[in-house]
């Protein structure tokens, strides 16, 4: 299947024949050809360049000419092959980097269940579930600080409003949760406020946290 469309998303990759950097840009087509523009406007000249071209963490290498368009079936100027889709060939086979990307063990858009962060600065671990006699989303966390002397923090609260998949929950004396959900396997909680659980040493449980388990709306 021809990988190009009006719009790819670039992986940052390195060739270890050719020190390029690719950045996110689109393809264009005109009526000599298949070219590349980046965002700043800018395009590759005389080049090759890395493109993950579906956005499957699989990227091959296209080569460009001194007027910026694709070459196909033909060799580059450096004596490599490229294929009708522009894509490096060696010893028959498309040349890659990098590794396809796996799908997600968790169920999309599905908030509900158990996460944990260990990021050098804060050990935890985050809950959220719904409470069916109120009809509320709740968050529990726990956690401790990962240097001395180790404050300990905890956090149960219920979710009072929500934009997208951004979430503000408040607990007991106006403790507070901000975060984001990337809506598969990820929190990121972006402002907290915790003092009344855990006294004035933790205040905040900011950082990102991954999904381990799934959990259920009852």
């Amino acid at each position: 299947m021809k990988k190009f469309s009006t719009v790819l998303v670039l992986s940052f990759i390195l060739s270890r024949f050719f020190a390029l950097t690719a950045f996110a840009g689109a393809w264009l087509t005109a009526k000599d050809g298949w070219w590349y523009r980046y965002d700043d406007g800018s395009y590759p000249i005389s080049q090759w360049v890395w493109l993950d071209g579906d956005n499957d963490g699989v990227s091959e290498c296209y080569y460009f000419n001194e007027w910026g368009y694709l070459i196909t079936n033909t060799h580059s100027p450096d004596g490599y092959y490229v294929d009708a889709n522009g894509a490096w060939v060696d010893s028959g086979r498309v040349q890659t980097r990098g590794q396809k990307k796996q799908a997600s063990r968790f169920r999309r858009d599905w908030i509900y269940g158990t996460y944990r962060v260990s990021d050098g600065i804060i050990e935890g671990e985050m809950e959220i579930g719904y409470y069916t006699d109120v009809e509320q989303d709740y968050v529990r966390i726990e956690g401790a600080l990962s240097n001395p002397p180790y404050h300990y923090g905890s956090f149960t609260g219920v979710v009072v409003s929500k934009t997208g998949n951004s979430y503000y929950a408040v607990g007991s004396g106006g403790d507070y949760i901000k975060f984001t959900y990337n809506g598969v396997d990820g929190i990121n909680i972006t402002d907290s406020i915790i003092e009344h659980d855990s006294g004035a040493f933790f205040r905040s449980f900011e950082g990102n946290y991954y999904k381990t388990k799934d959990g259920f709306e009852s």
